[in-house]
Order: structure tokens, then C-alpha cells, then sequence
């Protein structure tokens, strides 16, 4: 599911920016991807010297709305002065002028678009997608991880919390020296699945299996849905201030809010994430939810109206509606986790391949002038192995170790040196170079075989040991830049994908859950910046800032 909507979005951007039909799109959407760029850069200089951020997260707010609604540059342009003008001694006019200077240093210029031409996700979302992709699979790994690992503990701690509810109800003496009693203190004893199993064969009735899968189920997917939020989150625009998640949060949450005041029962809803929810086809879910809250409310039970915590029907419930909203608008990127690898590996070789994403110049305020555009097979190889390996395997972030390797200032010791050489042998030392800082940066994070690292899922590709494999693998990558529309389809298509999956939801056949911390799709959440609708992180990094 995680996978899904992040691949999707991932794979959409670059086929929208780089793919057939982008020779057109692409005078509009990459030059606005160096604006973000270059906003992101001012803001992080303005808040650098403001205790208060709110100057530079309003700066970036504004320019986000202003190229989710299609404007060109100039009409944005005529923005920023308007007002920068309105009262020259702000904070807010300062910043407007910075971005003004910085905007014509880097000639960034774009014609505005039509609807039919605009991206599926918001402008930051594609440009996050886009110069950073690494970071979302990183957090998705782990997340895998985490699950794996706590799977059996859960299923231990989810017997035992059962046999408790069900059996050790009753007074203390009434409940010693009992057949419950008996059954409690077995399955307290239950650590290994020789155990479970011995414990099922003396008590084939102590446990109804369905209850117990629905706690187990509820346990494993309430801390999944927020290490998936987390990773969404990437994408999201960020805000000022952090948002409050000590209270229950879900996605309905998030669309209404509820207050009373002098007997007065006031619902209000954001209007963008409603409209999100809509085009799901879930307008029939809100209201469910809404008859939820009101009933809890004019029961007198208005403590009800946000629970301390979702039950674990709840969460069991939305977990089965999640699996099989996914499988009736399943895409055809992969039928199997072992398949991610080849894809991750694909776009990662592609990107330096073909110098686009992160390592993109026109993405970028400064420049990758020590990678070359023309690269080996074997350089290729070696680049995207030793990424994969530092980033997807010891947890270093991608875009920091590209932008010190290959973007001035070098902290290459031979950089000076270099100016004299021939091209193909700075490259080769450049490389060089990069693969030692790689192999230093990892050094911090434990040490160790691939095969002995808790990521083994991309074990074959971050071998760093068999270069002449790695460049096998790469030249049977996928081919995932194809129309994005037309009668031609073959292959990888996120936009149809998409289309697709909105179609199903749609339909309402088959209902998002919407009570639980699980987010919307990625298409569905990041249509369209709405500043009131993106959950808050903090000022993001410009690309080789």
C-alpha cells in the first residue's frame, strides 16, 4: 500500500517531467521545480536570522499557492513586487525583494498552463519527489522492518493481553484454582511458537481466532499507519508550528472539527481535504462519521465525541477495508514485495543515467559541475551501488552526500589538483572520491557485510563488491520513461495508474477508511497546496543548498 503511493508519485514526476510529451511541459514545470529551489533557499536564510519563521514559511506559502493555480512567471513576478511595495519596510516586503533578486540571478522564467496540463500532485510534492526521492524509502524500509520485527512479540503480547480480558474478569477468589485461572496462567507462560502451538492442542476453545486476529491486527496497524504518515508527510508542505497529535488523529479529524459553546453544537470543515474526500467517493464515510460524533453528543457523552483511543475493531476493521480498497484499484508496479528492489534500483540508475532528479542542474541552486553529463556503464554502476548502499543499507541522506561530493565547494583534497587533468580522469577520480566519502559517511552507522545489515531487502543491489553484476542489472532496468497517456501503454504508466485508482475510489464500491491515522492517498492528499490542509514539519532543504 505504502510502497504503492510512494513509487507512484515518484515514478509519476519523472515521467511527467522527463518522459514523452515533457518537451512541452517541460518550459512549465522545471523551472518552477528551480523556484521551489531557489524559495526554499531564501526561507531557510530568512529564518536563519529570525527567531520568528513566520516571514519565511508565509513567503513559501505564498509561492507554492501561487504555482499550484497555474500562473506564469510573469504574472508571478507581478505578485511579488505588488507586494513587496505594499509596505517596503516589513519583513515580509524584504523577503519578496530577495526572492525578486534571486529569481532574475537565476533566470527563471516559465509561461503559465492550462488545467488540462497541470501535474496530478502539488508542485512541492513533485519537486520533493523529484530532488530527494531516497528519504520516503528509507522511512518505508525501516517501517518494514519494524513490523517484521515486532510481528512475534505482537502476537505473544496479543494473546496474553486476550486471555487477560477474557478470562481474568472475576474476583481474585473466585478465580484462583479455576479451569480460567489454569488457561490465564498457560498463556501467560506462552514465549515461543512451540509453545502457542502446545497451548492450542490442551485448549483448542480458550481462544476465539477471530477476536484474536482482530487485536492482533489492531496492535500491528495502528503504529504502521503513523510510521506511514511519517513518511508521507515528506511530500506535505511544511508548516510554522508543529501539529498537536497527543489526542487521537485520523483522517476524518483532520477534515472536521467539532466545538460547543453556550449549547451552540458548531462542526466546521476543511473545505480542500473535503474535497479530497469527495473525490474518493466517500461522502457517504464523513457522514457516517458525522452521525457518529453527533449521537455521542446528544447522549451527553461528549467525551466521546474524540476518544482517547481508537478501538481495536476500529483499526481491525479499517486494516481489512484498507486491504481491499487496495486490491480492487491494485496497480500493475509490482505484485510482490521482491519485485521493489529492480524498481528502486531502476529509477536510482535512471536518475544518474540521465542527470535528471537529483542530480538535475535545473533542480538545483548550485550545481553538480564535478559529475560529468556523459557517464560510463560501469560509473553508472558504481554511482547507484554505492548510493543504494550508503542511503538504502546505512541510513545516510542522499541529497547531502550528492551535493558534497559533486557540488562546489568540493571536500574532495584534490579538487584544485583536478583542473588540470583530462575530463575522463577527473571523472574517474571524482568517483573515486565519492565512493570513499560514501564508505566514510557509512562508517558512522556500524560496520559489517550487506548481507549482516537489517535492510536486507536491497542486498543485491548495494553489493558494492561486483561492479560487472551491478552493470548487468542496470541494462535489464526498467524502461519506466513511456507515454503517459495515448494508445500507447505499454510498460509503466503512473498517470493511468492513477486514473485508475481514482476511478475505483470514485465508484465508492469499496470505502477508504477514514476513522484511523492512516493517510489518504498520495494523489488524493497532495493535489493541490491548501495551507490549512498540510500537516506542519519543518523548513525543508534546497537542493544543493
Amino acid at each position: 500500500m505504502a510502497w504503492e503511493q510512494v513509487l507512484l508519485l515518484l515514478l509519476y514526476s519523472r515521467q511527467f517531467c522527463y518522459g514523452e510529451g515533457s518537451e512541452t511541459r517541460g518550459t512549465c514545470i522545471l523551472p518552477r521545480m528551480k523556484l521551489i529551489a531557489i524559495t526554499i533557499q531564501c526561507c531557510n536564510e530568512i529564518a536563519a536570522n529570525d527567531a520568528d519563521k513566520t516571514t519565511a514559511f508565509s513567503l513559501l506559502h505564498q509561492i507554492l499557492a501561487w504555482l499550484d493555480s497555474g500562473e506564469g512567471c510573469f504574472a508571478l513576478v507581478k505578485n511579488l513586487i505588488k507586494e513587496s511595495e505594499q509596505d517596503p519596510e516589513s519583513k515580509q516586503s524584504e523577503a519578496f525583494g530577495r526572492l525578486l533578486h534571486q529569481i532574475e540571478q537565476h533566470a527563471v522564467t516559465f509561461p503559465a498552463y492550462g488545467y488540462s496540463k497541470r501535474p496530478l500532485y502539488s508542485h512541492y510534492a513533485l519537486y520533493k519527489s523529484l530532488t530527494d526521492p531516497i528519504a520516503a524509502m528509507q522511512k518505508l524500509l525501516a517501517t518494514g522492518d519494524a513490523v517484521n520485527d515486532s510481528l512475534v512479540p505482537v502476537i505473544f503480547s496479543s494473546i496474553q493481553k486476550y486471555l487477560h480480558d477474557r478470562y481474568h474478569t472475576a474476583p481474585y477468589h473466585s478465580f484462583k484454582h479455576t479451569l480460567e485461572s489454569e488457561i490465564y496462567d498457560a498463556g501467560k507462560a506462552i514465549d515461543s511458537a512451540d509453545g502457542l502451538a502446545d497451548f492450542c492442542q490442551r485448549y483448542p476453545e480458550a481462544i476465539e481466532k477471530k477476536a484474536l486476529l482482530s487485536m492482533i491486527k489492531a496492535t500491528l496497524f495502528e503504529p504502521f499507519s503513523w510510521r506511514v504518515l511519517d513518511a508521507f508527510d515528506l511530500f506535505a508542505v511544511p508548516q510554522n508550528e508543529k501539529k498537536n497529535l497527543s489526542f487521537t488523529h485520523s483522517v476524518f479529524r483532520d477534515v472536521c472539527s467539532i466545538s460547543t459553546h453556550d449549547q451552540a453544537l458548531q462542526l466546521g470543515f476543511r473545505s480542500g481535504l473535503l474535497k479530497n474526500l469527495i473525490q474518493l467517493g466517500l461522502i457517504d464515510e464523513v457522514m457516517k462519521e458525522v452521525k457518529e460524533k453527533l449521537l455521542h453528543f446528544a447522549g451527553g457523552n461528549t467525551h466521546e465525541v474524540w476518544r482517547a483511543d481508537t478501538p481495536a475493531q476500529d483499526y481491525a476493521q479499517a486494516f481489512d477495508q484498507l486491504d481491499r480498497w487496495y486490491y480492487h484499484g491494485k496497480t500493475e508496479l509490482f505484485s510482490s514485495l521482491d519485485q521493489l528492489p529492480k524498481l528502486i534500483g531502476s529509477l536510482i540508475a535512471t536518475d544518474i543515467k540521465l542527470r535528471q532528479g537529483l542530480f538535475d542542474d535545473r533542480l538545483r541552486v548550485s550545481p553538480l559541475s564535478h559529475l560529468p553529463a556523459r557517464l560510463s556503464a560501469q560509473q553508472i554502476a558504481s554511482l547507484s551501488t554505492s548510493l543504494i548502499h550508503a542511503c538504502l543499507y546505512r541510513n545516510n541522506p542522499a541529497a547531502l552526500l550528492v551535493t558534497k561530493a559533486f557540488s562546489p565547494p568540493s571536500l574532495r583534497s584534490t579538487a584544485a589538483a583536478q583542473k588540470d587533468l583530462p575530463a575522463e580522469q577527473r571523472l574517474t577520480q571524482a568517483i573515486e572520491e565519492f565512493i570513499l566519502l560514501v564508505k566514510h559517511s557509512s562508517a558512522g552507522n556500524g560496520s559489517g557485510s550487506v548481507s549482516e545489515y537489517n535492510n536486507k531487502m536491497m542486498a543485491e543491489w548495494a553489493d558494492c563488491s561486483n561492479i560487472k553484476s551491478a552493470v548487468e542489472r542496470i541494462k535489464k532496468a526498467h524502461n519506466y520513461l513511456l507515454p503517459l497517456a495515448g494508445e500507447n501503454i505499454r510498460g509503466i504508466n503512473a498517470y493511468r495508474y492513477i486514473l485508475n485508482q481514482r476511478s475505483q475510489g470514485l465508484t465508492g464500491t469499496v470505502p477508504y477508511p477514514i476513522n484511523t491515522p492512516f493517510p489518504l492517498p498520495l494523489w488524493s492528499s497532495l493535489f493541490r497546496f491548501q495551507p490549512e490542509d498540510k500537516p506542519a514539519t519543518a523548513l525543508p532543504e534546497a537542493a544543493a543548498d
